[in-house]
């Protein structure tokens, strides 16, 4: 039998919220979609979207911030 465990996330608080409201719009919590996100992520066994090298102008904005807090 598995056991539950939780764990943190440092995360913008805007991106939250917007994750938030887009996930209840589709009926489920941030912790339901992080859930769904893992389990994908494991029976693929790596990330369940394409990661590509390279900055691109046509790049979208997100990728963007995300690469700038490094």
């Amino acid at each position: 039998m598995s056991k539950n465990t939780s764990f943190s996330v440092r995360l913008d608080s805007k991106l939250k919220a917007d994750a938030e409201k887009l996930f209840a719009e589709l009926g489920l919590s941030l912790g339901s979609a992080m859930n769904i996100f893992l389990r994908q992520s494991v029976r693929v066994k790596g990330l369940p979207f394409t990661i590509r090298l390279g900055r691109s102008e046509k790049q979208p904005p997100i990728i963007k911030e995300v690469d700038d807090e490094k």
